[in-house]
């Protein structure tokens, strides 16, 4: 009923959650605003703590669906790095490949680029590895990449904010790495 009474009565259209920030706030956008597709996005993108929750069934299967067709539609977003969502697994390594292959620097930064590509299909929490290398040469690669773009600045802003969303990404799945090796596995 909040976030209704903020929608309607207020004018908030956007709704965030802690969930996959590319999958949510790039997949939003990219969908057929229809029930079906709506229903399924969000079973596919956020995490099942919410999606699976009764409380907010109504908000998520009938409210918002239902707001698409009037002047002010809900708008979803995510603010977490990790990669979780349906939309990522599917298409964040082809647009990483795309943007690293428009760069003019990449040249530059060919070993670099090459760790991303080989292994931007790993950053997937059903596909990770105990290999805390793979992801520490990935968050160093990635580093580089937004090291060299910031004097070139060829990255548009969304695609700075997805690297540095990945970088955080395996920065926090390289600590959970090494957490299990110390402490859990001794």
């Amino acid at each position: 009923r909040l976030i209704k009474y903020l929608h309607e009565k207020k004018g908030f259209n956007v709704l965030a959650f802690e969930s996959d920030f590319i999958a949510i706030t790039e997949g939003w956008g990219k969908i057929e605003k229809t029930k079906i597709s709506i229903d399924s996005f969000i079973k596919r993108n956020i995490f099942p703590i919410w999606t699976y929750c009764q409380t907010i069934e109504k908000l998520f299967y009938n409210y918002i669906p239902q707001t698409q067709n009037t002047p002010a539609p809900f708008q979803l977003a995510g603010f977490d790095c990790q990669l979780h969502g349906a939309f990522s697994n599917k298409n964040l390594k082809e647009n990483i490949q795309n943007t690293l292959n428009r760069l003019s620097y990449a040249n530059l930064l060919k070993n670099h680029v090459t760790v991303v590509l080989k292994y931007s299909d790993s950053l997937f929490l059903n596909r990770i590895s105990k290999n805390k290398t793979l992801y520490d040469s990935l968050v160093i690669a990635v580093q580089a990449i937004l090291i060299a773009d910031k004097t070139r600045q060829e990255l548009t802003s969304w695609e700075v904010i997805v690297f540095e969303n990945v970088q955080k990404f395996l920065e926090l799945i390289a600590g959970l790495i090494q957490f299990v090796r110390v402490v859990v596995l001794p």
